[in-house]
């Protein structure tokens, strides 16, 4: 196995970890980004259709410019990571 696919898969599957524990979102987001732009720059190397492909080809409302829009917010709305913010922004308050 290469170490690219090494590499996504640690990232990916600490993302998921991460996200099924309710835990840093930002973190998640972090990990998940750069395992998926791994994979996806592997299947173009290797000149096979990705998961963006698959998405552009089966969900009609999203196009490239949604597509890229989507995966870069970090539209975190977990509980968990709407009260960590609030208390640190209790915190940091003078």
């Amino acid at each position: 196995m290469s170490i690219k696919i090494q590499i996504a898969r640690a990232q990916l599957g600490t993302a998921l970890d991460l996200f099924i524990r309710d835990r840093d979102p930002y973190s998640v987001h972090s990990l998940a980004c750069g395992g998926s732009e791994i994979v996806e720059g592997l299947a173009k190397e290797a000149d096979l259709p990705s998961i963006s492909t698959h998405i552009l080809q089966t969900i009609p409302d999203i196009d490239q410019r949604k597509l890229k829009r989507l995966r870069t917010s970090t539209g975190t709305r977990s509980s968990t990571s709407t009260s960590r913010t609030a208390k640190l922004s209790a915190m940091t308050k003078p």
